[in-house]
Formats: C-alpha cells, sequence, structure tokens
C-alpha cells in the first residue's frame, strides 16, 4: 500500500519516541510561571523544543540563551561569603543573582557551585530544595524540581536526548523530554535522571543509580537501571519537628520556623 511522505515522516518519529504535536499544557505553565523566558514567548522553535518535538537547537535565540545562561553560571561563583556580613546576606545574593538565570526558584533554595545547565530559563526549583555540588541540567525540556527536596553531590537531571534512527540523528535535529521530579525527592550522589522521567513525591534514589523510568511515589529504587525495592512510610500528620530539634540548642530557632 502506498504511504504519504506525511505518514512515512510520522511513523519514523513514533518509532523514535518523538512527539507529534506541542504540549499545550505545558507551554501554558511555562508562559504562565517562568520568568527569563520573554526572547522565546510565542517561538515556534521553543515551543517544539520543551514540548518533545524535534526542533533546532542552533537558531539564533538558541545559541544566543545559551551563551547568555554560561555567562550567568560563571558569574555565580563570583558572588563571595566574605563580601557579606552574614550567611543569610550571602544567600540572599545567590538567590536574587539565580533568579536572572532559572525560570523559577522559590524560597529558601541553596544552589550550590559549581552547577551548569543549558538555557536555565527551562529549571524550576521549589521552596526548601538543597541542590549539592556538581549539578548538571540539560534544560532542553522542562526540569521541574519540588518542595523540600534533596539533590545529592554530581546529580545530572538530562531533558536532552536524540532520534535513535541514524538518518534522522544525523540530521542535525534534536528533541528533549520534560523531568518532574515530585515534592520531598531525595536523590543520593551522582543519580542520572534521563529524560522523560517523573520521580514520585517523597520517594528516594541511592547513590550512583541511572533512572531511566518513572518512580512511584513512596518508594526507594536502586541500581542501574534504577528498580524500586521497597516502599516508604507515609508522612506521620502528628510529627512533630520540636522532638527532634530540642536537642540542638543553637539550632532551636529553626524548628521553630518548621
Amino acid at each position: 500500500m502506498f504511504k504519504s511522505k506525511q505518514e512515512i515522516k510520522e511513523e519514523k518519529l513514533i518509532k523514535n519516541k518523538i512527539s507529534l504535536e506541542k504540549d499545550d499544557e505545558l507551554i501554558k505553565f511555562v508562559y504562565e510561571n517562568f520568568k527569563n523566558i520573554e526572547i522565546f514567548k510565542n517561538d515556534n522553535n521553543y515551543e517544539r523544543m520543551i514540548s518533545g518535538m524535534l526542533y533546532d537547537s542552533f537558531t539564533d535565540k538558541t545559541v544566543l540563551f545559551r551563551d547568555d545562561a554560561q555567562q550567568l553560571v560563571e558569574e555565580y561563583k563570583l558572588i563571595k561569603y566574605r563580601d557579606y556580613k552574614d550567611s543569610k546576606a550571602y544567600q540572599a545574593a545567590r538567590t536574587e543573582h539565580l533568579s536572572k538565570l532559572l525560570g523559577y526558584i522559590g524560597s529558601n533554595v541553596v544552589l550550590e557551585y559549581p552547577f551548569s545547565c543549558d538555557y536555565g530559563c527551562n529549571i524550576f526549583i521549589d521552596d526548601n530544595t538543597y541542590i549539592n555540588y556538581n549539578f548538571t541540567a540539560a534544560d532542553v525540556s522542562i526540569v521541574k524540581i519540588g518542595k523540600d527536596c534533596l539533590i545529592g553531590p554530581s546529580c545530572i537531571i538530562c531533558t536532552a536526548t536524540h532520534p535513535i534512527d541514524i538518518d534522522l540523528r544525523a540530521c542535525g535535529l534534536e528533541n528533549g523530554k520534560k523531568i518532574i521530579i515530585q515534592d520531598k525527592v531525595w536523590l543520593g550522589a551522582n543519580v542520572k535522571v534521563l529524560p522523560g522521567v517523573t520521580i514520585g513525591y517523597g520517594s528516594i534514589i541511592g547513590a550512583g543509580s541511572v533512572v531511566n523510568k518513572d518512580v512511584p511515589p513512596f518508594s526507594i529504587a536502586v541500581g542501574v537501571p534504577a528498580k524500586v525495592i521497597k516502599t516508604i512510610d507515609r508522612e506521620d500528620p502528628h510529627f512533630d519537628p520540636d522532638l527532634y530539634w530540642s536537642e540542638i540548642s543553637e539550632n532551636q530557632d529553626l524548628a521553630s520556623n518548621l
């Protein structure tokens, strides 16, 4: 049976697990919640990029934005503790600088240097999240990190991917798939999260693991590739953090804010 060029194209895209249409819900979320994306608003190539469709990574806009992101990352390391009166002022300066780079940064977020990213504007980090040294986010599509997360040293979150098909890959187009890390997730050191993955609420990923599939909420997953080995107890509605902070006298004031 004769197939049209469009049918052949769609079959190849499906076989390579490449999206055929824009993710309107994701695009709407980004436009309503993310900063620093003015240059990309209503840009067809950008909307394709974050939606998992084939896109051109070497347009004038994408190259300019990546270069600007690298400059902002380099400037971040110039913020020195000794130049501020205390740690609160130092952290406020770091947060202010990150707000020029990231799509969204919540309150009480710590992102240690060094770190690297492609665009920065596609990264969403919610409140009370700590990200340790040598963090890498290949944020071709959206990287959304929830509240109260812990990201260990040398973790990689990679939304960027390429077609499996040799001809399609060699022609210069590529694609990405969003990564969602829900609230209260802990990634151990050197964890790698691959394109399209969602890690569920409260889950733990063991050090050195490679996550290539979704992890359900309240799970512990380890290995290459990561596999769920057990589930975690859900939160205790009667948990009292004061009970545990009370023995640490110098930090008692922190307990009252939890």
